[in-house]
């Protein structure tokens, strides 16, 4: 029953309790890619800097698994959406992990706000609040829970120093080398592949607290 409901890539994973924690607490996307054994790799990591290094040293493997994944799907109303995704995986694999980054981190703002009502958007990107996953569907919940914490605050009017790990914050208003690099446009890469897996699956429930009125 539980193949049923995890993404097709957990199954084998060790340790899923430990998922959620990566998703939210370090903005990973982890649900379709990347392949089973990355994702035993990232859990067993001691680290979020060794996470990053892992991630650093598969991304050839990471980015061709995005690739694959992307190539299955077969709705129509993610079609524009691939065919971006399909530009961020040329991009990365000529050389250019800025012009990714901030395609990835364009197409995954697009993506939310033309699939989503503004109350889930507000739900899946507001960090005052820290996003429930416990109501949605396990696939759903993992693909939100990256998005969310990769949705992490930064203000440059408060002086907060520009985020290392990929933040759609980070990519859209802090352009630096500090920000950009080809880690983070990996990440931003697989966070627009899970999603959109994500809605060819079928398996969209937004998180919306079961009540769009609130």
């Amino acid at each position: 029953a539980l193949d049923l409901v995890v993404p097709p890539n957990w199954r084998g994973v060790r340790g899923l309790d430990q998922i959620e924690t990566l998703a939210l607490d370090e903005g990973l996307a982890l649900a379709w890619v990347p392949p089973v054994d990355v994702v035993n790799a990232l859990i067993a990591a001691p680290s979020k800097q060794e996470r990053r290094r892992i991630l650093g040293r598969r991304w050839k493997r990471i980015v061709a698994a995005c690739r694959e994944s992307l190539e299955t799907t077969s709705a129509d109303d993610v079609f524009q959406y691939r065919l971006f995704s399909m530009k961020v995986i040329d991009m990365l694999v000529d050389g250019h992990p800025e012009g990714a980054q901030a395609l990835a981190a364009n197409l995954l703002d697009t993506m939310l706000l033309e699939t989503l009502d503004k109350t889930s958007v507000r739900q899946v990107t507001d960090q005052r609040k820290r996003l429930s996953i416990d109501d949605l569907p396990w696939r759903a919940a993992m693909v939100f829970g990256g998005i969310w914490g990769s949705h992490t605050e930064f203000w440059r009017s408060r002086g907060d120093a520009i985020p290392r790990g990929f933040s759609r914050h980070g990519s859209v208003h802090a352009v630096s080398r500090v920000q950009y690099s080809r880690i983070n446009a990996l990440i931003a890469l697989m966070h627009i592949t899970s999603y959109i897996m994500l809605l060819d699956s079928g398996d969209l429930a937004k998180p919306q607290g079961n009540s769009a009125s609130q």
